[in-house]
């Protein structure tokens, strides 16, 4: 059985944008943006860069992470993981953007091969 833990002992949590068109951005921004998150966990955020930017810019937190596509290995350390899908129009306020089941399984593959 593979672990969700990596070399460090922190867990690996994947946290999924939610509705382009809704807050979760700026609530993701704010979430990664808190101090404590990379003593915590190792974190891979899941969505549309260009959607999480325009949240991180409305809830003025900056930004620091690694970008990462379908099928990369997460790297290693402290620093928040982006998983950048580039599957939603931000220019389309009624845009609504899943991840394909299949996209998830291959990340959840390739985190839990990274974590060993």
């Amino acid at each position: 059985m593979e672990s969700n833990v990596n070399k460090s002992g922190k867990p690996t949590i994947a946290l999924a944008m939610g509705d382009p068109a809704g807050i979760s951005a700026e609530l993701t921004a704010k979430a990664i943006a808190l101090p404590e998150v990379p003593g915590a966990a190792r974190l891979v955020v899941i969505g549309d860069r260009r959607v999480f930017d325009e949240g991180a810019r409305v809830a003025q937190v900056p930004t620091d992470f690694d970008v990462i596509h379908d099928g990369d290995r997460v790297p290693a350390g402290d620093r928040v993981a982006f998983m950048d899908l580039a599957h939603t129009d931000p220019g389309r306020s009624s845009a609504v953007s899943r991840a394909s089941p299949a996209v998830v399984r291959r990340w959840r593959i390739t985190a839990a091969r990274s974590a060993s």
